[in-house]
């Protein structure tokens, strides 16, 4: 059993010798596909309604497009391997640059969110127009790439020939310390610093939704996004710190699979699910005679104000 955190999930060793094991990276199973495929659908579906709607434009928006994106490439990277699973070292390290890149750069927004709803709290400044997104970008998408490229550079990444899958060596009863240093780190921040976050807004949270300062759809998001990380890969990363210290039964491994699996799926529903979001879904889905015809009622609506303002003011005269 994966004695460290997990970069994809939890994935049962498979043994070579008394003393080495392959960890593989890339796991086919039933629960966990399906949830991935979820999420896989859910994540181009907000993509393509962000795009088509121009919500992007708006700051706030352009980071859930970014966040999502994220959560996309991580299941697509997941999805594709069921589709042809990698069967070299190199394909092997470019599957798992795009997962592994996915996946932090997925936390790290996750945890923006968080940083940011602190300092709306605390500012009572409910407008986050003036986001530091040259920081935030360097943060969540400059610092993912360079972790990625140390993973796949690395020999943390290979292709076993005897067992046929991507995964790492381990050597039984050996804590691999550089391998919790890319992979368990960051998602160890990510959840600490939300938690963090959450406990300096404290009850003044419930600011965020009071009065006409804010959008429902960007409170939610704001509040919503970092707990979904926490519940996704929360425990994902109790597994893992307990499985340093103690043999864990490998049947309940289905939990933190499925919960990581349904990150990107949970994420778009937080969005697509909003008044505002489905209020666009529903424009872009309207037909061009049923868009004619709002337009003419309301032309004629118009008109009959002003018929009716026309008589009004013909019998003030009289």
């Amino acid at each position: 059993m994966d004695n460290s955190l997990g970069a994809s999930g939890f994935e049962s060793s498979i043994s070579l010798q008394e003393d080495r094991t392959i960890v593989p990276y890339f796991p086919v199973s039933v629960p966990d596909t399906i949830a991935s495929t979820l999420s896989l659908a859910a994540t181009t579906t907000m993509l393509i309604v962000l795009y088509l709607t121009k919500a992007y434009q708006a700051q706030l928006h352009k980071m859930v497009l970014f966040l999502l994106f994220a959560d996309f490439l991580h299941t697509l990277a997941f999805v594709s391997t069921l589709i042809h699973y990698p069967s070299n070292t190199t394909e092997c390290k470019v599957a798992f640059a795009v997962v592994f890149f996915g996946k932090n750069s997925s936390l790290f927004w996750s945890a923006t969110f968080a940083y940011i709803l602190m300092k709306i709290v605390a500012s009572k400044d409910f407008s986050p127009a003036k986001l530091q997104m040259r920081y935030f970008c360097i943060f969540t998408m400059y610092l993912p790439i360079i972790i990625a490229l140390a993973m796949v550079l690395s020999s943390l990444v290979v292709y076993c020939p005897e067992a046929k899958k991507c995964g790492r060596y381990e050597t039984v009863g050996h804590f691999d310390y550089g391998y919790f240093l890319l992979s368990g780190v960051p998602l160890l921040f990510s959840v600490t610093a939300s938690i963090f976050c959450y406990v300096r807004a404290g009850s003044r949270l419930k600011l965020i939704f009071y009065g006409d300062h804010t959008n429902s759809r960007d409170a939610l998001v704001l509040v919503l996004y970092p707990a979904i990380m926490i519940f996704c890969w929360g425990p994902q990363l109790v597994w893992g710190l307990l499985s340093t210290t103690m043999r864990l039964n490998p049947s309940l491994v289905i939990i933190p699979k499925v919960c990581l699996a349904l990150h990107g799926f949970l994420n778009s529903l937080v969005y697509g699910f909003s008044p505002k979001t489905r209020q666009d879904i529903r424009k872009l889905c309207s037909t061009p005679s049923h868009k004619e015809e709002s337009l003419q009622r309301a032309e004629t609506s118009i008109m009959m104000t002003q018929s009716t303002s026309n008589t009004e003011s013909m019998r003030t005269i009289e």
